[in-house]
């Protein structure tokens, strides 16, 4: 059984902090309300801290391509394990940092609907959440 013990919210993003008594290890859920469809991904801590090892590269590019809208198409994909990847890239006239769960199929790897995409205007409040969250997590 999972138990939340935390939760925060910012824009319209929401991450929580839980426990699963049952495996007993800690995660974040990482949860997307849009108009009309909810994007939701639950990272092991350890996941967690892979992509924040990555985190200042992911600032640098977030500090070159600001919002985005200075450069036409850009993408940059970070192999986080064998099936969560990191990609920082321009959409919809914006760059995003879009989490997002893998798989190969026919020597391809294709995202899956598991995921979040979030601006990169709203990553540092992402990062300082997610991180103050992880801190308390051991003590748990």
């Amino acid at each position: 059984m999972c138990q939340v013990l935390k939760e925060k919210s910012f824009g319209e993003f929401y991450i929580t902090l839980e426990r699963d008594e049952i495996l007993e290890m800690s995660f974040i859920t990482i949860i997307r309300e849009r108009v009309n469809k909810i994007h939701k991904l639950g990272l092991l801590i350890k996941d967690v801290n892979l992509i924040f090892s990555l985190d200042a590269t992911i600032r640098e590019l977030i500090n070159r391509y600001g919002d985005g809208r200075t450069c036409l198409s850009f993408e940059k994909l970070f192999h986080v394990n064998e099936t969560l990847k990191v990609k920082v890239h321009t959409f919809a006239g914006g760059l995003h940092v879009d989490i997002r769960n893998y798989f190969h199929q026919d020597g391809q790897l294709l995202p899956t609907t598991v995921g979040v995409t979030i601006p990169a205007l709203l990553y540092e409040q992402f990062r300082e959440i997610a991180m103050e969250m992880i801190e308390e997590a051991p003590s748990l």
